[in-house]
């Protein structure tokens, strides 16, 4: 149970970013100095940001354990996790993200790169080994857009509509994919 309330958990959090991107805004007019600047962005975005919706996640302490994920391919790892703010938008909303949810439920978020490095036959062969083995070694699977569905048909995957906690109408869901990604009432990977 506690593990499928954390999977819920980095789920929602892996998709919070999503809810932050939006249109275009028109850019501020020159100010005096930096702190005006300053004051004025902070002013705007009180005003034009809407307030996050609550995630409905219930407060627990994970005691400082690590969420494991395992990423098939190096460039997915940053979608997850950033070591350090960077002054890049994406990255340091990454960062923020990660750094607040692990202070809340005390846990340590730990990516790692599969063997396979990018190759997704290999990263596939190699979470089928770990699950026929019921090797405990992963609580996510961050997996290829091919390799990840051919698993969940072969029943490798847990329906996501029963994972505790794992709220669909959030914003933060892409809303067609999870359309599409269920079938017959059951979803496997988004």
């Amino acid at each position: 149970m506690l593990k499928r309330i954390l999977a819920a958990l980095l789920c929602a959090a892996v998709m919070a970013p999503l809810a932050a991107c939006g249109g275009e805004s028109d850019a501020p007019a020159p100010a005096a100095n930096a702190e005006t600047t300053a004051a004025a962005a902070d002013a705007e975005t009180a005003e034009t940001e809407p307030p996050r919706p609550e995630s409905g996640l219930p407060d627990t302490d994970w005691g400082g354990k690590s969420y494991r994920i395992s990423c098939f391919h190096e460039g997915d790892i940053k979608t997850l996790a950033v070591e350090e703010m960077t002054g890049e938008v994406v990255d340091d909303a990454i960062f923020r993200r990660n750094s607040e949810l692990m202070e809340k439920y005390n846990f340590k978020l730990d990516v790692q790169l599969s063997v396979s490095n990018g190759d997704y036959g290999a990263h596939q062969n190699f979470v089928k080994k770990m699950i026929a083995a019921g090797e405990d070694a992963f609580e996510l699977i961050y997996t290829h857009v091919i390799g990840g569905p051919n698993m969940a048909v072969a029943g490798y995957f847990v329906d996501l509509h029963e994972v505790p906690n794992l709220n669909f109408d959030q914003p933060w869901w892409p809303h067609q994919s999870v359309d599409e990604m269920t079938v017959y009432g059951r979803m496997f990977t988004i």
